[in-house]
């Protein structure tokens, strides 16, 4: 009786490198994740969603401009000043921690 070995696609495989992830690096990364999520909820709402569609979704600047409603210029300034504010944001986090 031979067993028959469990398949992964490929586009799942990654999945597995995380469980070797060391609990420690997993916490930190956790950690980095809360500060972050923290953050977005003090950065003003346009900015939050900006960077929530075209970072975390994926989606391009054209289709986060049809979501939004405002052109993919705009998407871009948007992100660009959000990432920078929760640049400062989480810079003042991580002195207040020291």
């Amino acid at each position: 009786y031979r067993r028959q070995k469990d398949e992964i696609d490929l586009e799942n495989a990654g999945e597995l490198s995380d469980l070797t992830v060391p609990p420690e690096q997993l916490a930190g990364k956790r950690l980095q994740f809360e500060q972050v999520s923290q953050a977005m909820k003090r950065s003003s709402p346009k900015r939050a969603e900006a960077i929530s569609l075209y970072i975390f979704a994926d989606l391009s600047a054209a289709e986060t401009g049809q979501v939004m409603g405002m052109s993919d210029s705009a998407v871009r300034m948007l992100v660009l000043q959000g990432l920078r504010e929760l640049r400062e944001l989480l810079q003042f986090v991580q002195e207040a921690e020291e």
